[in-house]
C-alpha cells in the first residue's frame, strides 16, 4: 500500500492522474531549513523526515505492507536564498518581485520508506521567468495561489503565464518528482 505523507492536493492529483493508487496520511514533521545544508540536502532531509514520521505512526501490522512516500520541494531565488512557503501576502509579494525576469532553481527531494528499505533521491529544475510588472505581482498575490506553495507560486495557476521556459519536468516543479518516483517505486 502506497501512503503519501502529504496533504498537498497537487501531489495527490499528479499520482491520481497517473493511475497510482495511494492513501493520504499527512505528516506532522516540522519543516526547518538548515543554513548549513544545501538546497538538495535540505529537501532530501525533510522528505525523509516526513516519510519516517508517517511510517513510525503506523501500526506494526500496517508497517509490513506500507510504502510511505515523503516529498519536499524547495526553491532558491536568484540571490541564492532558500525559499519555503511564505506566511504572509507581503512575503509572497517579495518573492514574486525577486523572481520577475530572473531564474529560480527548484529541487524536490523524495524519500520512500518501507519496513525493508529506505530510498532517498530528488530532481532539480529551473524556472525562467518573464518580467512581471508590479501591478501583475500584486494581482497574483491577491489570487491567494501562493498559500501553502513552495516559493509562494503555483506554476500550474495564474503565475504560469509568466514562465518563459523550464528545464526539468513540470510535475517536479509542481512539487512531485514523478519520474524519480517511477524509477524508485519498483524497488519496493
Amino acid at each position: 500500500m502506497i501512503i503519501l505523507a502529504s496533504q498537498s492536493p497537487v501531489r495527490a492529483q499528479i499520482l491520481t492522474k497517473n493511475n497510482i493508487h495511494f492513501v493520504v496520511r499527512p505528516s506532522q514533521y516540522e519543516e526547518i531549513f538548515s543554513t548549513e545544508e544545501s538546497l538538495e540536502e535540505n529537501a532530501r532531509r525533510l522528505a525523509l523526515g516526513k516519510a519516517q514520521w508517517v511510517f513510525e505512526k503506523l501500526s506494526q501490522e500496517e508497517q509490513k505492507n506500507a510504502v510511505v512516500v515523503g516529498v519536499d520541494t524547495i526553491m532558491k531565488d536568484p540571490r541564492g536564498v532558500l525559499l519555503g512557503k511564505p506566511e504572509t501576502p507581503e512575503e509572497a509579494l517579495q518573492m514574486m518581485n525577486l523572481r520577475s525576469g530572473n531564474t529560480e532553481t527548484l529541487y524536490s527531494g523524495i524519500a520512500i520508506v518501507s519496513a525493508q528499505k529506505v530510498e532517498v533521491s530528488g530532481e532539480f529544475s529551473l524556472i525562467f521567468w518573464k518580467n512581471i510588472s508590479p501591478e501583475e505581482q500584486i494581482r497574483l498575490v491577491h489570487t491567494n495561489e501562493w498559500k501553502e506553495k513552495c516559493g509562494g507560486v503555483a506554476i500550474e495557476g495564474e503565475a504560469g503565464k509568466y514562465v518563459e521556459r523550464i528545464t526539468g519536468s513540470l510535475e517536479n516543479i509542481m512539487g512531485f518528482p514523478l519520474e524519480i518516483f517511477k524509477k524508485i517505486i519498483p524497488l519496493f
